[in-house]
């Protein structure tokens, strides 16, 4: 006999053979479980813009902005231990001041222009507003120089690793 069990809301389990309900498994609620189990904790409304959809969410002081935007269901972009880096990047549009920076990752330069990364920033106070999804223009930000700078380099400088390739296209 095949059991078949749908989620609902991440908080519960619905058993359509038996249609018992009961709690879902630990690890879909890690992130609820230990943000619900922390002493309490001020809460600041945060705009959030997500390929132009606007929402307001309540993060509360001291959780993650990622972690806090998992909470309500925010499919914010990151990815966190897959050797993406910088993917979790949100810009902050208004009150840069109330989010507190946690990673040394950024330089201090595209941290000052609005760049944070969610994964290691909080909410601090109130009226932030962020746009999620600007990992590849925060990216460009804080390597793109750096690489420009070396390939220019590197077309100005001879050598045999600079050879042009042949034509092989028989014109």
């Amino acid at each position: 006999m095949r059991v078949v069990r749908i989620a609902i809301g991440g908080l519960c389990m619905l058993d359509l053979t038996s249609g018992f309900v009961f709690p879902a498994p630990a690890v879909s609620t890690c992130r609820r479980a230990r943000m619900s189990s922390s002493p309490l904790r001020a809460a600041n409304d945060v705009k959030v813009t997500v390929e132009g959809v606007v929402r307001t969410v309540a993060l509360e002081e001291g959780v993650s902005i990622l972690d806090g935007l998992e909470a309500h269901d925010i499919d914010a972009p990151h990815s966190c231990r897959s050797g993406l880096c910088t993917e979790c990047a949100a810009m902050v549009t208004a009150n840069l001041d109330n989010v507190k920076l946690e990673a040394a990752v950024l330089d201090p330069e595209i941290s000052a222009r609005g760049f944070v990364l969610t994964c290691s920033s909080t909410v601090a106070g109130p009226g932030v507003e962020l746009e999620l999804g600007v990992g590849d223009k925060m990216y460009e930000a804080q390597y793109g120089e750096l690489v420009q700078g070396h390939n220019d380099a590197q077309e100005a400088k001879p050598g045999k690793w600079n050879l042009p390739f042949p034509d092989v296209s028989g014109a």
